[in-house]
Parts: structure tokens; C-alpha cells; sequence
């Protein structure tokens, strides 16, 4: 698929529409204060386009598309199982962008296949420029980065490592597309340069070296490999793919000292996980408690949860009576996406949050072959993160997904 753009052709409002995609993009790393912005801005320019009324009817009477917006009214219909009134309204608005994206992109309205590609081409360069400097950074310092993963300390990146390597996987599975699709923007040889890219970016996850981000790639390529192989029947491509990937591990522990050492890591800190009232209070102990603990809660409170309002609160007094000896500065709400819905909303609330959520896989999963990949990654995400409960993850899902589905031409698989 050979794809060549050019930016003076443009219509005005896609020129803007992709000035703002930079935004978030460039938000995601250095600017809540952007990710806050410049999804109302998103809006604002959906409302200038022609037929609004008619397109704000029809947004409401399609459930494909209105219906990943009711998540806000979960949060909503919590407060009246929340007696923490000032944080379930934190709560609320920070989720009001389930509502402002998804209508937001209806409005603007379906987006040509070449825009949607120049936005993941943005997406693509952005984390290529950020990974080359921290690589600069890493090799400039090798020896004492590469102790500090010993002690489970992780290259310094903009955000924190973990969302960081989650947005990298994406990055990677982005310019993965690109190649395969052969696009480019104006010279032929750029297609080389997105295959370089996600050499480079592959190669630099596993320096980095994030357990979130390599676990939740790979799921997504595995099972996006099993796809593409079951339906093309190219059965000897499929198990080189498979190989390359096996290589890259083996090259990756024998050749990245930082791979290496944070494997190591692991190692101990899992074994000292598992001792019950160990010494040390690490990563993997404070995940599982923080887990543990809000399994408890949901299961004390089955239908709707303890509150999103009050879900810090509760976890706080189930930890005096279930892990006392933590720190207090160390008691995290369920640091597991699906466990904190449970908590919050309890499993009717969980059943249609998830049910909502997966609206857009359901109904779109064939408008791009983008699409089953990014929700295998961001739900791989989930065993260890609240990965959509916080503004990066929310606003990163919520934007790719929506560009995705409002592709304007058919895709065929």
C-alpha cells in the first residue's frame, strides 16, 4: 500500500486536527496540562463542522459509538455509593474526556486513511526523538545505570518508566504498521526510515527494560502474529516472525547489560514477594498486597464496590486489618486495572465498564487492522497498572481508538 501525502493539500481543518494530535502526543510525556487542553480544543473543532446538529443526534442514537461514552456515567452513578463527595467529583472530571473525545471525533467526523496514518507517523517520530535522547543519556552513563537496574532503579524518563515503556510499545506497534503498509509521506525512502524506527524503538524497550511494556508487546504480537498467519495461511513467514522475536530475547539478555541485570531484579524481587512478612517492602510485594487488598474489598462488596469516591479511604482501613506491618506511604488502591473497577463499582459495575469499553472492538474490529493489537496491548497493560485510570493511558486509548474507528476507507484483512 503505497501512500504519499502532502501537507499543502490539506484541508485546514486536518492540518489543525494534526497540530493537535502533536499536542497530545507530545502532551503524553511532558504536559498533563496539554492532555487537560486539548481534547476540549478537539472538540471545539468538531464543532465547527457542517450538519452539527444532525451529527450530535446521531451520535447519541448510536450506541457503537455513544456507547464508550457511558463510562462516565459509571463514575457518575458512583457518587451515590461514595461518601467522599470532594474526591469522587476529582474523579468525574478527570473522566469527562470519556464523553469529549469519542464526541469530539464523531463530530470532526471520518478521518482519510492518510491523515490516520500521518498521525501515527507523528506519534512514531515523537517517541523516536524522546528514546534517542534517553539512549544518549543511558550510553553516556552506562555504568551506573546499568548497577541502579540491580537495585530496581530503571533509565530516567519523562514520565514514569512504567507508562513510559507502555506508550513505547505502541510506538513500536505503530511503526510496525507503517512498514508493513509501506507508507510515506512524500519520498519512497521513507519507508525504510519506519522500518529503521522500529528496529530502533524494539531495540531500545528491551535496553530500557520495563516488564509492562515488553509483556504487553509481546502478547500483542504474538496473538496479532496467530491472526495474520491463521487468516493469510503464510504459515512460513508467521514462523520467522516467531524467530526474530526469540532472537531478539536471546540477543537482548546475552548483549544489554540492563536487560540482563533487571531479569536479575525480577528474580530476587519476586522470591522475596512470596515470603510471607518478608524484610523488604519491594515493587512486586507492594503490587500484590495493593491487589490482594482490593480483591478483598470487592469481594466484601460485590455489587457496586466501596465507591470511586472513596476507594482510597477503604483501602487504607482494609490495609490495617490485612497488612499492617506496610507502610503507610506504600498502601496504593489495587494497582491492577480490572481488581480497581471490581473494587470501585463492584462486578455489575465491572461487567459494563469492561462491556463498554470493548464497544469500539466489537462493532470497528475489522475497520483497521490496528485495532485488535491496540486493545491486546492495553489490556496486557492492565495485570499491573491501572493503565486507563490515569490521564496518560486514558487519553492515549482514547484518542488512538477513536481515530482508528473513524477511518474513512474500509480496510480489508
Amino acid at each position: 500500500m503505497k501512500i504519499a501525502n502532502q501537507l499543502p493539500y490539506m484541508n485546514l481543518s486536518r492540518k489543525v486536527l494534526l497540530l493537535l494530535l502533536l499536542l497530545i502526543c507530545i502532551g503524553l510525556y511532558y504536559s498533563t496540562f496539554l492532555l487537560s487542553l486539548v481534547p476540549y480544543l478537539l472538540l471545539l473543532l468538531g464543532l465547527t463542522s457542517k450538519e452539527l446538529r444532525a451529527k450530535a443526534l446521531t451520535f447519541v442514537s448510536h450506541p457503537k459509538y455513544f456507547g464508550i461514552s457511558l463510562i462516565l456515567f459509571i463514575y457518575l452513578l458512583s457518587g451515590l455509593n461514595s461518601e467522599n463527595l470532594s474526591n469522587w467529583l476529582g474523579r468525574v472530571n478527570s473522566n469527562l474526556i470519556y464523553l469529549v473525545i469519542p464526541l469530539a471525533f464523531f463530530l470532526i467526523g471520518p478521518i482519510k486513511k492518510k491523515y490516520v496514518n500521518a498521525f501515527l507517523a507523528i506519534y512514531v517520530l515523537v517517541n523516536l526523538v524522546i528514546s534517542a535522547k534517553l539512549l544518549i543519556g543511558y550510553l553516556f552513563n552506562f555504568d551506573e545505570i546499568n548497577d541502579a537496574y540491580l537495585r530496581g532503579k530503571t533509565i530516567v524518563t519523562p514520565i514514569i518508566h512504567i507508562w513510559y515503556s507502555q506508550l513505547l510499545a505502541i510506538a513500536i506497534l505503530f511503526s510496525i504498521y507503517l512498514t508493513v503498509t509501506q507508507y510515506y509521506f512524500k519520498w519512497k525512502w521513507e519507508r525504510f526510515f519506519y522500518a529503521f524506527a522500529a528496529l530502533f524503538l524494539t531495540v531500545f524497550i528491551h535496553v530500557l527494560a520495563v516488564r509492562t511494556g515488553l509483556l504487553s508487546l509481546y502478547v500483542a504480537l504474538f496473538f496479532s502474529g496467530c491472526y495474520y498467519v491463521f487468516y493469510t495461511k503464510k504459515y512460513r513467514q508467521g514462523i520467522i516472525g516467531f524467530a526474530v522475536l526469540a532472537v531478539i530475547l536471546a540477543i537482548s539478555y546475552t548483549s544489554f547489560p540492563s536487560f540482563k541485570n533487571k531479569l536479575s531484579y525480577v528474580k530476587w524481587d519476586m522470591s522475596t514477594a512470596l515470603i510471607e512478612n518478608g524484610e523488604y517492602h519491594n515493587s512486586d510485594r507492594i503490587r500484590i498486597y495493593s491487589i490482594l487488598n482490593g480483591w478483598i474489598l470487592a469481594k466484601e462488596n460485590p455489587l457496586f464496590g466501596v465507591g470511586v469516591g472513596d476507594i482510597e479511604e477503604e483501602s487504607d482501613q482494609k490495609f490495617e486489618i490485612t497488612y499492617p506491618d506496610l507502610p503507610i506511604d506504600l498502601r496504593y488502591p489495587p494497582i491492577n486495572q480490572v481488581v480497581f473497577t471490581l473494587a470501585c463499582f463492584g462486578f455489575l459495575g465491572t461487567a459494563v465498564f469492561y462491556g463498554l469499553l470493548c464497544l469500539p472492538l466489537i462493532h470497528f474490529w475489522r475497520k483497521h487492522p490496528l485495532i485488535i493489537p491496540f486493545y491486546i496491548l492495553t489490556f496486557t497493560s492492565f495485570i499491573g497498572e491501572q493503565s486507563i485510570e490515569l490521564i496518560v493511558g486514558k487519553t492515549c486509548f482514547l484518542t488512538v481508538v477513536c481515530i482508528l474507528i473513524q477511518t474513512e476507507e474500509e480496510m480489508v484483512t
